[in-house]
C-alpha cells in the first residue's frame, strides 16, 4: 500500500497491488482532489514500454478513436491496430487514440508477447497508446514536428474529458463529460504478462 501526496493543490491518493502467486498484478487506486484545481483532463497510470511492442487489442468501443463525448460512432467488440494506426496525425498535434468502456486493453510486440489490463469491478476504464511521449505533443505546430521515440506510451485511465467543441470549436466539453475536482475517484484494474 501507496499514499500518495499529489504537488497539485494537496490532492491525495492511495495505492493497493495485490500480488498474485500467477504473476499477476491487481491495482486498486483512490484520488481524492483537493484545493481549487480548476480542469482535471485525465485520472489514470501510465507507463512507458519498447517500442517493439506496437500491436494494440482491445474488448470496448472501437474500432476507431473514442472519448466520452465521441463515443456514440464506436461499437463495442474486440478490436486491434497498430500503436502508429491509432495515433491520428491531426494538423496541429494533440490527445489521439483514447479508447473507451474498456474491459480489457493490450500492448504487445511481434511475438505475442506483451501487458494487458484488465477493468476490475463495476468500472469499465479508458487508455490508449502514443509512439512517443506525451510530453511530445505539447508545443508542436505539425506533426512532422512530433519527435521519433525507442518507447511506446501506455495509459490505463479512470476517466479522461472529453473533446467538446458542440456549439463551436474550443469550447469546453459538456458537464457530463468533464472530470469535476471534488469527491473521490476509486478504480481497480489488472495488469497481467501475455
Amino acid at each position: 500500500e501507496f499514499d500518495l501526496k499529489i504537488p497539485a493543490a494537496g490532492t491525495t491518493g492511495k495505492l493497493v497491488y495485490k500480488i498474485g502467486a500467477n504473476g499477476t498484478i491487481d491495482i486498486d487506486v483512490s484520488i481524492t482532489p483537493k484545493g481549487n484545481l480548476g480542469h482535471i483532463p485525465r485520472l489514470g497510470m501510465q507507463c512507458t514500454v519498447p517500442a517493439t511492442y506496437n500491436q494494440v487489442s482491445w474488448f470496448g468501443n472501437g474500432p476507431h478513436e473514442t472519448y466520452a463525448d465521441r463515443k456514440a460512432g464506436g461499437i463495442i467488440g474486440q478490436w486491434q491496430a497498430s500503436v502508429d494506426d491509432l495515433f491520428f496525425p491531426y494538423i496541429e498535434p494533440q490527445e489521439t487514440g483514447n479508447l473507451t468502456d474498456l474491459r480489457n486493453l493490450s500492448l504487445t510486440n511481434a511475438e505475442g508477447q506483451g501487458l494487458t489490463a484488465t477493468a476490475l469491478g463495476k468500472h469499465l476504464l479508458s487508455g490508449g497508446t502514443y509512439p512517443c511521449l506525451m510530453f511530445d505533443l505539447e508545443n508542436r505546430r505539425h506533426p512532422v514536428d512530433i519527435p521519433k521515440r525507442d518507447v511506446v506510451t501506455f495509459n490505463i485511465d479512470h476517466d479522461q474529458v472529453g473533446v467538446g467543441g458542440t456549439v463551436s470549436w474550443g469550447a469546453r466539453p459538456l458537464p457530463q463529460y468533464e472530470i469535476n475536482p471534488k469527491g473521490t475517484y476509486s478504480w481497480s484494474f489488472r495488469l497481467q504478462g501475455k
